[in-house]
């Protein structure tokens, strides 16, 4: 198959595209019931790209709740936990709409800023933050599972679904600049052996 621009490849010619892929870069798509699965081979630049357009092109579905593509925005761009977005407070949100993230897990906390979904924060969200009050991390599971955002990472053959940008941001920023410790200040890990356990650890 000749090979095209991710930005120009639609998802289904993506699809045909990534089981066509072998050696260092070959990617295996899976289909289910209810998604697509990524099962990746070596973590290429590539092939994060392809994920992280798909999750570009997610994020342009005015069909999808908002509060979803929000979360979305949030963990595409900056590698937060779930638990982290959810539990966003109103105090937290500035009038510029900048966020503060309270770091989960002995992190960090950090400040982040959404690209598109500014007004939500400021104005929807804000009578029903947190939202873990109204929407549990298992909904956002099955609404990632059903757009097919999940793959499999690591020797423990585990899918990572709610959790899968966080792993793309710190395999992206390994790819691109090789600095642990920029890559650790981003992502908010108090101890860089965090890091480099995301690092390290290959999909399959």
């Amino acid at each position: 198959m000749e090979k095209t621009s991710p930005k120009l490849m639609s998802f289904k010619n993506l699809q045909l595209y990534l089981q066509t892929d072998r050696g260092r870069q070959r990617v295996n798509a899976a289909l289910s019931p209810s998604a697509h699965s990524t099962t990746l081979l070596q973590p290429e630049m590539q092939e994060l790209l392809q994920i992280i357009e798909r999750a570009k092109e997610v994020l342009q579905n005015k069909n999808l709740p908002t509060v979803l593509l929000a979360v979305i925005e949030l963990q595409l761009y900056y590698g937060l936990r779930i638990s982290e977005v959810l539990n966003i407070n109103a105090a937290d949100i500035s009038s510029m709409g900048h966020i503060k993230i309270k770091g989960a897990k002995g992190s960090n906390d950090r400040i982040v800023i959404p690209f598109i979904f500014t007004s939500f924060w400021q104005n929807e969200a804000k009578p029903i933050l947190p939202l873990v009050n109204t929407y549990s991390r298992f909904w956002f599971y099955r609404q990632y599972k059903n757009i097919g955002f999940y793959a499999l990472f690591g020797t423990s053959k585990v899918y990572s679904v709610t959790h899968l940008f966080r792993h793309l941001n710190i395999l992206s920023l390994k790819e691109n600049f090789h600095e642990t410790e920029l890559t650790q200040k981003f992502i908010g890990h108090k101890s860089i052996n965090s890091t480099k356990h995301y690092e390290n650890k290959k999909k399959l």
